[in-house]
């Protein structure tokens, strides 16, 4: 319906659609450009094959040592461990921002607190990301932040939380400007297995 609403508002029948659709959530959501061409009314488009022939995956601009860490962590010690992944970022004068499936939140949190480390909560307070430099982030409120480090809580709740959590996953895997830290004891999403640790 979004799709029809932009087609009828667009009388000359020409359009210029931006978007990533690897990061779309919500139940409704189209799985490919062709699809959504169709919505918009232009099924034939001729522009989007001759610039985008089987949309490659996009490559970071920076290169910066150790920006991808992966840790399995031990179900028991596993508050210690975020812990220990949210005092080394803390070192940095840099934004953080831990992102979770919405239900871990709450005990992230509780944990974290015990090991006396305080945190923020977007959608907790107006303005979050101000409060602190460390921020709670329920995954579906994820998109569209941006963090110079993240720390990705367990990958596998994000994904078995909603029908589209891989699609979600994505979204939560590019919130990161500089550093990403994922930590888990469920085992990784097969998506992400092999990944560099």
């Amino acid at each position: 319906m979004q799709a029809r609403a932009v087609a009828r508002r667009c009388t000359r029948g020409s359009l210029t659609v931006l978007g990533d659709i690897a990061q779309s959530t919500s139940p409704w959501a189209v799985d490919d450009w062709t699809q959504l061409l169709e919505h918009l009314g232009q099924p034939d488009a001729r522009l989007l094959p001759e610039i985008a022939p089987g949309l490659g995956v996009p490559t970071g601009v920076r290169d910066v040592p150790g920006s991808l860490r992966i840790t399995a962590a031990d179900p028991a010690d596993w508050s210690e461990v975020l812990a220990l992944a949210c005092r080394e970022a803390l070192k940095e004068e840099v934004s953080v921002g831990i992102i979770a499936a919405d239900t871990d939140i709450p005990a992230i949190r509780e944990g974290l607190s015990a090991e006396g480390i305080r945190t923020a909560l977007i959608g907790e307070t107006e303005d979050a990301v101000e409060a602190g430099r460390l921020v709670c982030v329920p995954a579906a409120l994820a998109k569209g932040l941006e963090f110079d480090t993240v720390i990705v809580a367990e990958p596998a709740h994000i994904v078995s939380a909603e029908p589209r959590g891989l699609h979600r996953l994505y979204v939560v895997l590019t919130r990161a400007v500089s550093h990403l830290h994922i930590i888990h004891t469920a085992p990784l999403p097969e998506a992400l297995e092999g990944s560099p640790g």
